[in-house]
């Protein structure tokens, strides 16, 4: 039995409606984390870092949960998907669209690795004091390592 328009467009269809609302709606909610502000605590009158903390979190999130978990469901979801009827995805299409993906991710991750290496250098705390920082640090070199070998 060929699959139906429909039949395509029902696979991707939420997945993307998804991904947009969650981008939109992560992006609306952090809006105000986007404006520096001063504070008590900011080291002889500067602003406050507390923007550089929150952009790590902001590109941390959408790295990962995004457009690392798209990257990974790309080939799930794409090669047995289309948006044009009757016209089934290429498999060189999908790996185009999985290695954007995760080049994105990686992207995110090193942004927010930045922000946070910001973050602390201003506040004068070491860079790598905690198990959640040399989880991170492991989890990006591996990401680093693996995406030239397309693996």
């Amino acid at each position: 039995m060929t699959p139906t328009c429909t039949s395509h467009v029902v696979l991707v269809l939420p997945r993307l409606i998804y991904v947009v609302i969650l981008i939109l709606l992560f992006s609306l909610l952090n809006l105000w984390k986007w404006f520096p502000r001063e504070t008590a605590s900011a080291p002889s009158g500067a602003k406050s870092t507390f923007w550089s903390f929150n952009f790590h979190m902001c590109f941390m999130i959408l790295a990962w949960t995004v457009f690392a978990t798209e990257g990974v469901l790309a080939y799930a979801t794409w090669e047995r998907s289309s948006f044009i009827c009757g016209q089934p995805t290429r498999h060189s299409r999908v790996k185009v669209i999985h290695a954007s993906l995760n080049f994105i991710c990686a992207v995110m991750t090193a942004m927010g690795l930045l922000a946070i290496f910001q973050n602390h250098a201003v506040k004068e705390i070491p860079p790598l004091y905690s198990a959640h920082s040399w989880l991170g640090i492991i989890t990006a070199s591996l990401t680093f390592i693996a995406a030239p070998a397309g693996t």
